[in-house]
Parts: C-alpha cells; sequence; structure tokens
C-alpha cells in the first residue's frame, strides 16, 4: 500500500509543477487575497523591513493590532495589490480610518 501513496504523491507532484503560478492581478482578483502565500511573503517583508510601528498614528507595543496597509486600495488599483512600493504600516483604527478614500503615502523618504 504504500508504494501506491508513493506514486500517488509523485504524479500530484509532476502535475503541480506543471501549474503556471498565478499573476499579480489575478490573485488580487481572489476572494481570499489576504490568505494567499504571495499575500503572506509580502507581509512580512513589509512588517520586517518597515517595522511593527503604524506609521500613521505612532502606535506600537503590546494590544496594538499592526497590519499592512495599500497606499493606493486594492479595491481601486488591484494590479498594485502586490506591489511592495504600494505598502506601509498602520495598526487597525488607522487603516480601517483611512479606508479606500485616502491615499496619503506616510512613509518616511
Amino acid at each position: 500500500m504504500i508504494w501506491l501513496w508513493v506514486i500517488t504523491a509523485l504524479l500530484i507532484t509532476s502535475e503541480l509543477q506543471k501549474i503556471e503560478p498565478a499573476k499579480p492581478e489575478t490573485i488580487a482578483k481572489k476572494t481570499n487575497f489576504y490568505s494567499t502565500w504571495a499575500w503572506r511573503k509580502l507581509r512580512y517583508k513589509a512588517i520586517k523591513h518597515y517595522g511593527g510601528t503604524c506609521m500613521i498614528c505612532g502606535a506600537s507595543g503590546q494590544g496594538v493590532v499592526i497590519s499592512v496597509d495599500h497606499i493606493k486600495p486594492r479595491s481601486l488599483y488591484p494590479e498594485l495589490a502586490l506591489d511592495f512600493d504600494n505598502l506601509q504600516i498602520a495598526c487597525m483604527p488607522c487603516n480601517m480610518g483611512k479606508s479606500n478614500i485616502d491615499f496619503t503615502d506616510w512613509r518616511q523618504p
């Protein structure tokens, strides 16, 4: 029985290797965008690069929920959903407050 499992696993692996990675525009349109590996990897990169402090109000530390904010919102600019240069760090209240109506870039030059 193990040999059957091994053969099945090899077949699945070879089929998965044939699948092309999704394009950013396609990923941005998915309803589960924030669960994708591409977003999680980019989110981690942004937090590591910018730190865990809200760029809008300066909140940080225990109890502060930090989010990675799209400067130009995904709803209006889906092609920028996975663009590192379109990301900034914001606490949840600031991110929810700006919604998709404020395009201010709060990053320091």
